[in-house]
Order: C-alpha cells, then sequence, then structure tokens
C-alpha cells in the first residue's frame, strides 16, 4: 500500500502526464511545491516498484501498470474529492488533502456507493 505522500506524487504525476505522456521533473516539483531532490527520490522508489521508467536527467513515462494503478487511485481521488466538496462543503484544500488521506482506507464498498451517491 503507498503512503499519502507517494499517492499524491503518483496522481500527480498521472495528471500532468494526461493519462501516460512524458512528464518533467521539474513540473512535478512546481505542481507540488517541494523540492527537486524530493522529486527525484520518489521517482526512484516509483521506477523501482515499476511504476514509471526514467531517464537519467530526462522525462518520466508511467509504465502500463504505472497508468493502471494512477488511474485507479485518480478515480478514488476525484470520488471522495467531489463528495468533500460538493456534499460537505468542504474547501478544496481540505478536500484535496482529506481525498488522498481516505484513499486505501475506505473500502471498495464505501468509493462505490459514494460514487452512486454523487453521480446517480
Amino acid at each position: 500500500m503507498l503512503s499519502n505522500s507517494k499517492i499524491k506524487y503518483l496522481i500527480c504525476v498521472y495528471k500532468l502526464s494526461n493519462g501516460g505522456g512524458p512528464v518533467k521533473s521539474v513540473d512535478i516539483a512546481n505542481t507540488l511545491s517541494v523540492t527537486k531532490y524530493s522529486v527525484f527520490k520518489m521517482l526512484k522508489y516509483f521506477a523501482e516498484i515499476g511504476l514509471i521508467e526514467k531517464q537519467h536527467y530526462g522525462q518520466v513515462h508511467l509504465t502500463p501498470e504505472g497508468i493502471r494503478k494512477a488511474n485507479s487511485l485518480y478515480t478514488e481521488y476525484v470520488i471522495l474529492y467531489t463528495f468533500f466538496t460538493k456534499y460537505l462543503n468542504v474547501s478544496a484544500e481540505v478536500a484535496e488533502d482529506d481525498a488522498i488521506a481516505c484513499i486505501g482506507v475506505l473500502s471498495s464498498q464505501s468509493i462505490d456507493r459514494i460514487s452512486n451517491h454523487i453521480f446517480n
């Protein structure tokens, strides 16, 4: 299971890649307001577990497994973020943090029920 920090990074890579295109490390750092070294360490970890492919000082690409995992996490994130902002009137910033914190904690049944409530 990925930590909240790792989930946040992977979702960021996924969003910046538009679902699988190349991403620059500096863009990840700027989006998350973190250091380039922090991005380097996280991308190294993702490469080690097969979620991304990266070239030294180059762009990164999500692997097919990375796309699948990131898409799944992003879908859960959108469902929870929408629930928090639309139904609980939570601020966007708090909803983002809370949605990421809930990913991997809530069961798929709970996520499905929330999704059905929101989108039906």
